[in-house]
């Protein structure tokens, strides 16, 4: 048999069958709730100044995990609920320092 221009068609040996080649899927992951929860966490030895940056950054995170389908919703729900707490943790200490300061201030008066 003659093939056009002298080539022979490319054909695998009879009884092979040619596995695909695994493909490699990179997972999905939010990365700006991992480092939402990073700061969060970091404020705890910051005096809160970065939790607020956290929780900010949870919020934005958490609407990315919606978009992402779930994806780092628990990473942004703690980066949230740690920067409150720390914020609030804050403001009560802040409270408690300076009124009672204040009391021992008029009470020596």
């Amino acid at each position: 048999m003659t093939y056009p221009n002298g080539q022979h068609p490319v054909q695998q040996p009879p009884g092979y069958y040619q596995y695909p080649y695994p493909v490699y899927v990179k997972p999905m992951t939010n990365g700006v709730a991992t480092a939402a929860m990073i700061l969060s966490l970091c404020g705890l030895v910051s005096f809160g100044t970065l939790s607020v940056v956290g929780f900010i950054m949870g919020l934005v995170g958490l609407q990315k995990s919606k978009e992402l389908g779930g994806i780092g919703r628990s990473e942004a729900l703690t980066a949230i609920w740690v920067g409150v707490g720390v914020v609030f943790a804050g403001a009560l200490l802040f409270y408690l320092i300076f009124y009672g300061a204040l009391a021992a201030s008029v009470a020596n008066a």
